[in-house]
């Protein structure tokens, strides 16, 4: 066996898997205040870095960032910033995004 190739044939071995960010996203279902908090967590912001980039208070970005995860129907900030991430065009109002 070589050492320095794998053995298996597929390109990808999560290329059959189906999982929470193989899911439509309904972004329009977020505020424009949501829809930064977003943004921004998918640039790696924590939630008092969010607070301060936004102009509010910690708790108010926890509770956008549990809409957030309740409108997209995700479990955990991880899979919301690889929305954010995935969907980063949609989101981002700038001309330089598109």
């Amino acid at each position: 066996m070589d050492p320095v190739r794998p053995t298996h044939t597929r390109a990808c071995p999560a290329a059959d898997l189906r999982g929470p960010l193989h899911e439509p996203v309904e972004l329009d279902r977020l505020t424009q205040r949501e829809r930064q908090v977003l943004l921004l967590l998918g640039a790696g912001l924590s939630n008092k870095e969010l607070s301060e980039n936004l102009g509010i208070s910690e708790r108010t970005v926890k509770a956008h960032l549990s809409r957030i995860l309740e409108k997209l129907e995700k479990s955990s900030r991880l899979q919301a910033a690889m929305v954010s991430v995935l969907h980063h065009r949609d989101l981002c109002p700038s001309p330089a995004c598109q």
